[in-house]
């Protein structure tokens, strides 16, 4: 992994925990039934308009949170688990498949 891809995800990461509050209140707005999830599509939209970032969150999702049987997101979650190593290879990957979608050799 290049410098740029380091400072990206510490980038993703300091946007996550200096949003935390304003997230878990418009995660909590969401669920009415107070039971600490929302659906993904929710999770999705809340998270790219509090940290007004355009990411493939759905790609990213299974290492920013925990899903239950029924698809919700445990959105309490989002903030377990934010540290460098466990978002890295989600993000390279992706990136790679991007790469690689756009740049067939």
């Amino acid at each position: 992994m290049n410098a740029i891809e380091v400072s990206a995800i510490r980038h993703l990461l300091e946007k996550f925990a200096a949003n935390r509050i304003r997230l878990i209140q418009a995660y909590k707005q969401r669920d009415t039934h107070g039971a600490g999830t929302i659906t993904l599509t929710d999770w999705c939209t809340i998270t790219t308009q509090i940290l007004d970032l355009k990411l493939p969150w759905r790609v990213l999702r299974p290492k920013l949170v925990k899903i239950t049987q029924a698809g919700l997101v445990v959105y309490e979650s989002t903030f377990q688990g934010l540290s460098l190593p466990s978002i890295t290879q989600s993000v390279v990957s992706h990136c790679l498949e991007t790469e690689k979608n756009h740049f067939p050799f």
